[in-house]
């Protein structure tokens, strides 16, 4: 429909994953290790072409559909909010975020 009214508007069909005819591919993953992040994301490629999940079982096409060089973005990524408990502490600060191992994202 929106195309219909403004044939130059970019549409994201389904936001995340699980894309059919969209002008822009987004992704959401909350992956919450750094290093497992930027495994997957270090070739995007079989991503892109449905050959690994990136959010648990979600895919970033539907069935029947595929990547057509579209702008891809990761729109969504894991919320790293004061109420986390990681390792048996909440965290509440900087300070204590950064002391905490199993939440840090930093990547290569």
């Amino acid at each position: 429909m929106t195309k219909s009214i403004d044939p130059e508007r970019p549409v994201i069909v389904n936001g995340g994953w699980e894309h059919t005819i969209s002008d822009i591919i987004t992704l959401h993953d909350y992956e919450e290790l750094g290093e497992v992040f930027y495994e997957r994301y270090k070739d995007k490629d079989p991503i892109l072409n449905n050959e690994i999940s990136h959010n648990n079982h979600k895919y970033a096409f539907a069935d029947c559909y595929e990547y057509k060089d579209q702008p891809v973005m990761l729109t969504e990524m894991v919320e790293l909010l004061p109420k986390i408990i990681a390792d048996g502490d909440m965290v509440t600060s900087p300070k204590n975020f950064n002391k905490s191992r199993r939440y840090k994202t930093s990547c290569k």
